[in-house]
C-alpha cells in the first residue's frame, strides 16, 4: 500500500543499495521514507538501462532538462552521464579548416574512443572504403566564445583571418565589432560540414564528422577544393584513418553551385592510368568517362537534386504548354 500510494524516485536503485546493506522491512520502510522527504538519495548502482534514458535526456532535452528530471524523478545526473558515456567533441574551425583541427576530430571520433573500425577476416577483400559527404546547415549569425581556446567563433572563414580572433581584451572584441560593421569580416550564414560514412554493411554504417566551418557564401570553388584536398591528404596519413576505416573513394554533396564546380576540380582532374588494373577493366567499355580525381577519388551528388532539377524543368514547360507567360 505504501508503495502504491507514493511515487518514489530510484526506487529499484534504492532496493538494490538496501539488500546490498542486508537492511531489513523496518529499514527499507525507513529509508523509503527518508527518499520521500528528500533526505536520503542512494548512490551507485545504476541500471544501463535507466543510464541509456538518462543520456537519451541529456542529448535530446539538455542539461536543464536532465537536472530537474533527476531531481523529480531520481534519473541519473548530467555528471554520472558524463562518467559513463564519453562523448567525442567535435572541434570548429574558426576560419577555414587547419590540419590541427581536422587531425584532432579524427583522433577523437575514429580513434580508440570513437568510432570502431569494421572487423577483417584473414584472407577475405581489403577494408570498404568511404564517402565524404560534404553540405551546408544553417547557423545563427551571432559570435560565440570558445573558452578552451579563448577565440571568437562564428566569423566566415572566407574573411575571419583578416581580424585577430584572440580574445585577448574588450578592444580586441570591438575591433571584430568594427570589422563586422564595416563589412571587413562577416557572420557565417551557415556551417559547412564535412562528414566521412564507410560503403559497407548496415552495422558498420556510423558517419562521423571531421569538420565543421561557417561560410559566407561567396568561397570559390578553387578554395573549397584545396579544403577538401587537405582533409583527403588528412585522412590518408592519419593512424585512425584510411589505415584503420579505409580509404575514401569519393567526395559527395548537394547541388550547390560551388560544391558542383568543387567535384569537378578535385574529381575530374586525371584520367585512369594505362595499363593499370582499373583501366584493364573499363579500357573496355565503350564510351565510359574515365576521368577521375586526386588519388583515384570519384565525385557524386545527392540524386534527390537530380530528381527536383528535372521537376522544375517539367514544370516549367508544362507552364509554357499550358499558355502562361
Amino acid at each position: 500500500m505504501f508503495l502504491a500510494n507514493n511515487d518514489i524516485p530510484s526506487l529499484k536503485q534504492l532496493l538494490m543499495v538496501a539488500f546490498r546493506n542486508g537492511a531489513g522491512a523496518s529499514a527499507i520502510i525507513s529509508q523509503l521514507v527518508q527518499c520521500l522527504d528528500g533526505k536520503y538519495s542512494p548512490r551507485g548502482n545504476i541500471p544501463e538501462r535507466e543510464l541509456a534514458i538518462a543520456f537519451l535526456i541529456k542529448v535530446m532535452g539538455g542539461s536543464q532538462l536532465s537536472f530537474v528530471l533527476a531531481k523529480a524523478s531520481g534519473f541519473a545526473s548530467v555528471s554520472t552521464v558524463a562518467r559513463s558515456y564519453k562523448i567525442p567533441k567535435l572541434i570548429p574551425s574558426i576560419s577555414a579548416p587547419s590540419r590541427d583541427e581536422i587531425w584532432a576530430n579524427i583522433t577523437a571520433f575514429c580513434g580508440t574512443t570513437g568510432k570502431a573500425a569494421p572487423a577483417l577476416v584473414p584472407g577475405s577483400i581489403p577494408r570498404a572504403g568511404n564517402i565524404l559527404m560534404i553540405d551546408g546547415v544553417a547557423i545563427n549569425e551571432v559570435c560565440r566564445y570558445a573558452a578552451d581556446r579563448n577565440k571568437i567563433l562564428g566569423l566566415c572563414r572566407e574573411h575571419s583571418y583578416l581580424v585577430n580572433t584572440q580574445a585577448n581584451s574588450f578592444e580586441s572584441i570591438q575591433a571584430v565589432e568594427k570589422a563586422i560593421d564595416d563589412g571587413t569580416c562577416h557572420y557565417g550564414k551557415d556551417a559547412t560540414v564535412i562528414v566521412i560514412g564507410p560503403y559497407a554493411r548496415a552495422v558498420y554504417y556510423t558517419p562521423v564528422p571531421i569538420g565543421v566551418t561557417p561560410s559566407c557564401k561567396q568561397e570559390t570553388a578553387d578554395q573549397l577544393a584545396k579544403t577538401i584536398k587537405l582533409v583527403l591528404d588528412i585522412w590518408r596519413a592519419h593512424l585512425d584513418g584510411a589505415e584503420k576505416h579505409g580509404p575514401i573513394w569519393t567526395v559527395g554533396s548537394d547541388g550547390e553551385s560551388s560544391f558542383r564546380r568543387m567535384r569537378m576540380v578535385l574529381c575530374m582532374s586525371e584520367t585512369v592510368p594505362p595499363m593499370s588494373d582499373l583501366e584493364e577493366i573499363l579500357g573496355k567499355l565503350c564510351g565510359l568517362n574515365q576521368q577521375t580525381g586526386y588519388g583515384g577519388t570519384t565525385g557524386t551528388c545527392d540524386p534527390k537534386h537530380v530528381i527536383k532539377r528535372e521537376c522544375s524543368k517539367l514544370n516549367i514547360l508544362l507552364h509554357y504548354t499550358d499558355g502562361g507567360s
